[in-house]
């Protein structure tokens, strides 16, 4: 996670570093700690599909399970074709 924490600080354009270390803090637990970096990722790249899918995914483990489908919605508009399962399983 530091070594992330580093490339962010070191090029805080990298939208790749802050989505790496959202999924970093997600595989620990730190899911709240996830949130900020996947939105720092998505605001720098908006239309890559995995950082949303990755953001509904933190949102799901939050317990926050509409805005988790309204990430998911988003990421299969932007082409994540995987994300229909979790629309299929949770956001019925």
């Amino acid at each position: 996670m530091s070594d992330y924490n580093r490339v962010v600080k070191l090029n805080p354009e990298d939208d790749r570093a802050y989505y790496d270390l959202a999924n970093t803090k997600m595989a620990v637990g730190d899911f709240g700690g996830g949130l900020g970096p996947i939105n720092k990722a998505i605001e720098l790249k908006p239309d890559n599909a995995s950082y949303y899918k990755m953001k509904g995914n933190i949102q799901f483990r939050m317990n926050q399970p509409c805005a988790a489908c309204k990430s998911w919605q988003k990421a299969l508009e932007l082409g994540d074709n995987k994300s229909q399962y979790n629309l299929d399983q949770y956001c019925k």
